[in-house]
């Protein structure tokens, strides 16, 4: 299991700089990527590396860790080749849908996918080359970058106010897969252009 240790060690290069260069920044999320697509990892190593990661980086993390037959939620170590899989999609709009059940091909459970996406879905956007003073492994809740994971909501309903539960359920709901329901696919992008009869 990949401790804060293991972290830290990839890090401490880059903690005496308060901005990292591009190109440090991709360097240090690969070696993060390389660090966490084999194994398991500790809730708070998650929590801590949510101002390390962006979004895409994240996707990059899950993609590389279901190439390696692992659940692609970095807290399971599950490894399982016949059941988790990368499948090459061709058609990058198809590949975009979210259909019933393609999570399975990347994640162990649907918990374990809506874990996943549910942290995913707090990360910034924002590249880490343009955030300040973020390499550190200090996880402060006050912090832009803190992240909540699903399991600490879960584990803490009892004392989660019922409104924030309904909030979470609704979030949830949000993150179910159905037939009706797109991720990122916008029909106003698709263009039909028609040729001229003189072009052919």
């Amino acid at each position: 299991m990949i401790t804060l240790q293991d972290v830290d060690a990839v890090i401490t290069p880059y903690k005496s700089q308060p901005m990292l260069s591009p190109g440090d920044a991709s360097n240090l999320s690969y070696k993060l990527i390389e660090l966490l697509m084999e194994g398991s990892c500790e809730r708070e190593v998650l929590r801590a590396l949510s101002s390390l990661f962006s979004t895409d980086t994240y996707e990059q993390l899950v993609q590389e860790r279901v190439i390696n037959h692992h659940c692609g939620y970095p807290l399971c170590g599950v490894v399982d080749p016949q059941k988790i899989y990368h499948k090459v999609q061709k058609n990058p709009l198809v590949a975009k849908l979210k259909l019933p059940g393609a999570y399975k091909t990347s994640y162990c459970t649907q918990q374990h996918y809506q874990g996943s996406e549910f942290y995913k879905k707090q990360l910034s956007p924002e590249a880490i080359w343009a955030r300040t003073d973020v390499v550190n492994l200090d996880v402060n809740p006050k912090d832009q970058y803190y992240t909540f994971l699903l399991e600490d909501v879960l584990d803490n309903s009892d004392r989660v106010p019922r409104n924030s539960m309904d909030t979470l359920q609704q979030s949830l709901d949000e993150l179910r897969l159905s037939v009706t329901q797109q991720s990122g696919v916008d029909h106003n992008d698709i263009k039909i252009k028609e040729h001229d009869a003189s072009e052919l």
